[in-house]
Formats: C-alpha cells, structure tokens, sequence
C-alpha cells in the first residue's frame, strides 16, 4: 500500500471468503465481524486491524 493512498480505500480481502471455527477468514485472518463493519470503520480501526493480520496467520491456521 502506498503512503498516499488512505486504509479506508484498501481491502486486505483475498477473495476466500470462508470463515474458520474462529470465525476468521481462512483468505485473510480478519473476522467475519470486521469484514462486515469495514466500511463504517476507522482509518484508525483498520489500521489496527491490518497490523495484527500477520499475527493472526500464525494463530488460525
């Protein structure tokens, strides 16, 4: 993502949009919540959202 370009124009979606027994999305890691709210959310929300993904990964696969 470039620095010009704002959190609320990006979707980190992957097109897999199949939860896990979590309720994360196997294509990305965010929860079916925050994929429903994205839009309405934050830029500082996303960001938020966006730095734990990689985390995320690593927890629910």
């Amino acid at each position: 993502m470039t620095q010009n370009r704002k959190v609320k124009d990006f979707s980190p979606c992957t097109k897999v949009c199949k939860p896990n027994w979590k309720g994360y999305c196997i294509g990305r890691f965010r929860h079916i919540l925050e994929i429903t709210h994205w839009g309405t959310m934050s830029d500082l929300e996303r960001s938020r959202i966006m730095a734990e993904l990689p985390k995320r990964k690593k927890v629910c696969q």
